[in-house]
Order: structure tokens, then sequence, then C-alpha cells
């Protein structure tokens, strides 16, 4: 039965009603919770993938989100059937919903490729890049430039151009050098200049710790999507926001990487990271050793970052159109 239907009904009964207790107490959960008449109780709490599922097999979409938020988001579950019930059009509480959801978590819900498609689980922007993509160069020019700074040639076989290269070729040496700077930026981390730095070189590598920054949509796919549970979504907001906020430090980092002073810098420290890490590899050393560089320890090369800072000119500031385009590229 489609919620509308199911309204429907309600207001029938609600016109021959009698003083009988039970039959008030009925419209009563009826009217503040319908999803307690339209499914099996039992099913209503954090596991009801079925739900949404037999939702969106009916063309249901009002169906999915009320499910969704009846478990995840109470607030809104009780304002999107308050507006139902003012006669508000149904596709304009979908759009209600996915914006107050999207506004909560930060959680993309507007991109669905179905509008208010709930049923395919939590969605979650990647915004990681595969340097084997056709398109990376195109898309991808300003990481490629900040790569290269780290000793990562592209091929010379013009067979073999820079789209057969696969960040699992880059060499290791230029992973551990790009450990080491990232580390020893971390006692900076309350300083927004070194800030956009660190994060810049933990995107281009892949080592930012979370999973939204490191990976590609394609990559992503593959894997499980998180599921409408209170557990599922605190763990996607976390994740989104973070990453939210770690890309707008890249993308100041990447506009700072274009000011010479800056990078001169950052050279200078590649090189002195390089001769560290070389003699640190000759005598069997791990870099990637825990007891080696940690919180704790996060600079064992002591290297310096107090010169960093950006030309005369003054500094850049990050705008939302860039922070777009470098999610649009992905």
């Amino acid at each position: 039965m489609s919620i509308e239907a199911y309204l429907q009904q309600v207001q029938m009964l609600n016109q021959g009603l009698t003083c009988d207790a039970r039959t008030l107490l009925a419209l009563t959960v009826g009217w503040l919770d319908p999803l307690t008449i339209l499914g099996d109780v039992e099913h209503l709490g954090d596991d009801h993938m079925e739900e949404i599922n037999d939702a969106y097999w009916r063309d249901d979409a009002v169906g999915q989100a009320l499910y969704v938020t009846r478990s995840c988001f109470p607030d809104i579950h009780a304002q999107a059937i308050s507006k139902i019930r003012e006669g508000i059009n149904l596709k304009d509480v979908c759009n209600f919903i996915d914006a107050q959801i999207e506004n909560q978590t930060g959680l993309p819900v507007g991109d669905y490729e179905e509008e208010h498609a709930y049923a395919y689980g939590i969605p979650i922007q990647f915004y990681g890049f595969n340097i084997y993509d056709s398109e990376f160069y195109e898309n991808h020019a300003d990481e490629w430039e900040v790569i290269q700074m780290f000793g990562v040639e592209a091929p010379e076989d013009d067979e073999d151009s820079i789209f057969g290269v696969t960040l699992d070729e880059i060499p290791s040496q230029a992973w551990d050098i790009a450990y080491v700077l990232q580390w020893s930026l971390w006692d900076l981390r309350h300083s927004p200049l070194h800030t956009s730095l660190r994060w810049t070189i933990a995107y281009c590598f892949s080592n930012s710790g979370n999973s939204s920054v490191d990976f590609s949509y394609e990559e992503a796919i593959e894997w499980q999507p998180l599921q409408w549970t209170p557990h599922d979504v605190a763990f996607a907001t976390d994740i989104t926001r973070e990453a939210q906020d770690i890309m707008a430090h890249v993308a100041l980092g990447l506009e700072h990487l274009k000011d010479p002073t800056f990078v001169e810098t950052v050279r200078k420290n590649i090189a002195i990271a390089t001769e560290y890490v070389h003699k640190h590899q000759a005598k069997g050393k791990k870099i990637h050793d825990d007891t080696f560089i940690s919180h704790e320890s996060p600079n064992p090369f002591k290297i310096r970052w107090d010169d960093l800072c950006l030309s005369s000119s003054g500094e850049t500031q990050p705008t939302t159109e860039l922070l777009q385009l470098r999610s649009d590229a992905t």
C-alpha cells in the first residue's frame, strides 16, 4: 500500500470513529507514525532495508524516505509527516527530506542517479583519482605537478604515455619521501599554511586516512555501500565532514604550490627528505615503521618548515568554485 492510499483510509476511519479508547489509541499511533501500520513493526528498527527496497520497487519514493528518516532522523521524520498531513505535494516532501538530511550530515543524497533512491544505500563523495584514467592529466594536472616534485617521471615511450602510469607504479621511494614530508608537518597542523601543504601531499599520495579522500569512485563502487542505520549514518557523516575539510585545505594547497617562494621551500625539503630516506633505507630500516614515525615522533629527521611562506603578493584564499571543480573532476 502506498502512503497516499493509506492516508485516504485513515481519513475515512477518522470520520467513523466512536469513543472506543482502543480505536482512538490505534488512530493516534497511525497518525503519528504511519509506518507502524504499513509494515511489520519488527522490521522498523535498524535493519529495515527490506522495507526500503520494497518501497523502491513499488516506485514509492516517499516511502523510502520515511523509512530512512524514521530510523535515522526522527526530527526530520516528524516534520515530514506533518507536511504530508498538511497536504504538501509528496515530491516536495521528498525534496524537503533530501535537503534536511544533506544539511545535517553533508551526505549528497541529492546526487543519486535516480531521485530519492535511498535503497542504493548511503551516498558518499569520493575525491581520489587514478593516474591510469585516460582523463587524469586533464582533470588533475595540478596533482600531477605535485607528484612529479617527488621524483616521479612520465614514461618516455610515446606509446606508453602519462596515461599508462598507475599509482601502483610510482616508485616506493616517492611514497616514502611523501610520507616523511607529510608527517614532518604534523606539529605545525595549527598553521593554515602548513596544514594546506600537509593535506595536499596526503591527497596526492592517497595517504590521508580518509577513504572519501583517498579512493576514487571507480574503486569505491566495488564495495558494499553503507546502509541506512544510525551507526552507518554517523560513520558516513564523520567521513564526509572530515573529507570536506581536508579537500578545502587541498584546494588551497594546490594554489599555494603555484607560488614560486612556496615551491622553493617545498623542493628544498623534498631534497633533504630524499637524502635522509636513502641513508635510512641503506641501513635496512623501514620508513613506515610505527616505532620510527608516529604522533609522538612525527619528524625524526628534524626537517624544518619555519621558512615556508608565500610571495609578497599575498596568500591565495580557496574558493567554493575551486573545490567544486575538483569534486566534479573525480
